[in-house]
């Protein structure tokens, strides 16, 4: 199949993602010196969230290696390659191809799901098989991920999971009330990070919007491994 190298560069620069928010965190020793309402605008807002170890450079990261690819591949094509011989470059084109088809994976993520019933205890799980791109340009579907038993009730649970695996987050206490300046305040979940106790909202509205991000960090993993970075 021919491929028309200036429209998938053209497709990729066009593209953009929406920043979504996992959670806002807040310290508790700093929820303690407000109010129930001051609190609740607080987790409300996604820009005031104070815990961005994971999340304050994850699509922005995205985006500066779409710029860099792009640079970088328009000199490639721009420069001189008396050098190289034919095989040689078309090797090197087919390299920035699969490369910017990759990224727009990221930006595009495709996906499988299906339901996958848990031999014995008869639980029904959300299973997705994640479309990715092997070093040869061929699509790969050997990647699948559960995401805990069907329906929007486990979204909780499986935002809570997330969070402990992503932060190292330890001793996870769900709906346990806090004391605040003019009462009790009780939220999605409080951790301990780095011997500190934060109290989290959970941001994501649906399970569909959670899956989707999630296969998302999935994928920019694999090509930040697979390209060193």
């Amino acid at each position: 199949m021919k491929i028309d190298i200036s429209n998938i560069v053209q497709k990729l620069s066009q593209m953009t993602i929406k920043p979504r928010t996992f959670y806002v965190g807040l310290p508790i020793v700093q929820i303690k010196k407000m109010n129930k309402k001051e609190v609740m605008h607080e987790l409300r807002n996604p820009a005031r969230n104070l815990y961005k170890k994971f999340t304050d450079s994850y699509f922005e990261d995205i985006e500066e290696e779409k710029k860099k690819v792009i640079q970088n591949f328009n000199k490639f094509l721009h420069e001189k390659i008396d050098s190289l011989n034919v095989i040689d470059i078309i090797e090197r084109t087919n390299e920035w191809i699969i490369r910017i088809e990759k990224l727009i994976l990221i930006y595009e993520p495709k996906y499988y799901r299906s339901v996958f019933e848990k031999k014995g205890s008869g639980f029904k799980y959300d299973k997705v098989k994640i479309v990715w791109i092997d070093s040869n340009g061929i699509k790969d579907k050997n990647t699948t991920r559960t995401f805990g038993q069907i329906g929007e009730e486990s979204l909780k649970e499986i935002m809570k999971k997330f969070l402990v695996t992503n932060e190292n987050a330890k001793n996870p206490r769900e709906e346990e009330r806090i004391k605040v300046v003019d009462g009790l305040f009780s939220s999605d979940l409080i951790v301990e990070i780095d011997r500190e106790d934060w109290i989290f909202e959970f941001k994501m509205a649906t399970k569909d919007d959670y899956i989707q991000e999630a296969v998302r960090k999935e994928i920019w993993e694999l090509y930040k491994k697979e390209y060193n970075l």
